[in-house]
């Protein structure tokens, strides 16, 4: 079965300061504020300071982020706008 749920995806958030990341199809951009990718689950951005990509498999689907990170937001897998909510209470 092809599609979203095939995949597992998956986000470990170690101390705000390291977040290790499955089912992850493609990076839209980074920089050290903000990592934004391509999930099976749709889009993911990562915001925080000093943000480093020190792992990335695509064909597994992995990624580690090290930074301070300070936010984390999906938008709908339908790609319709959605108002942007925090893991941690920040909107």
């Amino acid at each position: 079965m092809n599609g979203p749920t095939s995949t597992p995806n998956n986000i470990i958030l170690n101390n705000r300061n390291r977040a290790s990341l499955d089912g992850v199809t493609g990076v839209i951009s980074f920089d050290e504020h903000t990592v934004a990718l391509k999930t099976t689950l749709g889009e993911l951005s990562i915001d925080g300071e000093g943000l480093n990509i020190v792992k990335l498999e695509l064909d597994e689907g992995k990624m580690i982020i090290e930074g301070n990170i300070s936010g984390l937001f999906y938008t709908d897998i339908a790609s319709k706008p959605v108002k942007r909510r925090s893991l941690f209470g920040n909107s």
